[in-house]
């Protein structure tokens, strides 16, 4: 099969390193196609150059990376950072 995951999937399985994610990335490109369209290979740029830039707060209006759960950075909308620092 030809599978695309969402850039908070891809994310979780290898910032939160979760053996539950990695057996899933491990099942699909063993056994499958992984399909990574322009989209989300530019959402994991991001979210990576913020983790390697050691940002604060990653900033994200789609609410595509809210459920990760991250400690640093801390994942928010624009409306959330204005109502918690604004």
């Amino acid at each position: 099969m030809r599978i695309l995951l969402d850039s908070n999937v891809l994310v979780s399985a290898f910032v939160l390193n979760s053996p539950r994610m990695l057996a899933l990335i491990d099942a699909i490109t063993l056994n499958h196609t992984l399909v990574l369209p322009s989209y989300v290979a530019g959402e994991l740029r991001d979210v990576a150059s913020a983790i390697a830039a050691d940002v604060d707060v990653l900033l994200s209006g789609d609410g595509h990376f809210a459920p990760l759960d991250m400690r640093r950075p801390e994942v928010m909308t624009p409306r959330q950072f204005l109502e918690k620092y604004g």
